[in-house]
């Protein structure tokens, strides 16, 4: 069963399962699994002959290059919303947004699924 799920509240493996579908990856090469001993989710990537973890929204080393692709902006807290976060890109297939986030990169990333996919994704239940 999927739910509807806020851009806004998307944290850790189902928001890096939304960015990879935002850069293109099929869903049938997206799969979150839980980390053996720990009640931590991870998001693999299945498309290339070695499953891989895809971290974008708390790895520098993915996300970065995201963020400089589609030129996101960002600002630092100033308030109680944490970094803000906004498209920069004039792109036809995105529509501008702006999202906030606890750090740059969940913010960025909050930014970046909700100019491709809008305010609302679904989330499978596990």
């Amino acid at each position: 069963m999927d739910i509807p799920v806020l851009v806004s509240n998307l944290l850790g493996a189902d928001l890096d399962y939304w960015i990879a579908r935002a850069c293109g990856t099929p869903p049938e090469h997206l799969r979150i699994e839980t980390v053996p001993g720990t009640d931590s989710c991870i998001c693999i990537d299945l498309s290339g002959p070695i499953p891989t973890s895809f971290d974008p929204s708390t790895n520098w080393d993915v996300g970065g290059p995201i963020i400089k692709a589609v030129k996101i902006g960002l600002a630092p807290p100033t308030g109680l919303h944490g970094w803000q976060a906004f498209m920069i890109s004039r792109l036809p297939s995105m529509a501008p947004r702006t999202m906030f986030g606890a750090t740059p990169l969940i913010a960025s990333m909050r930014a970046y699924v909700a100019s491709i996919y809008g305010d609302i994704v679904y989330i499978s239940t596990r």
